[in-house]
């Protein structure tokens, strides 16, 4: 599903093919696996609070706020 990516300040724009927000690791797993099977580049969002376009979407854009246990 298509995204549209913006900072905090809006002055970076983005549109990223795909956005994940992943709860588990196997999740996290199928994702870097579907990425590398369509060689897509992933990258990960916080709360988009950079002002330059380190976090401007390309392919997949992975936030990983709803996960939050490590095993």
């Amino acid at each position: 599903m298509a995204y549209n990516f913006k900072n905090w300040a809006g002055n970076v724009r983005g549109v990223a093919e795909n956005y994940f927000q992943p709860t588990n690791e196997n999740e996290i797993i199928e994702i870097v696996k579907k990425a590398a099977s369509e060689n897509k580049k992933i990258k990960l969002v916080g709360a988009a609070h950079s002002w330059s376009a380190v976090a401007l979407p390309v392919n997949y854009l992975v936030n990983l706020d709803h996960y939050n246990k490590i095993h």
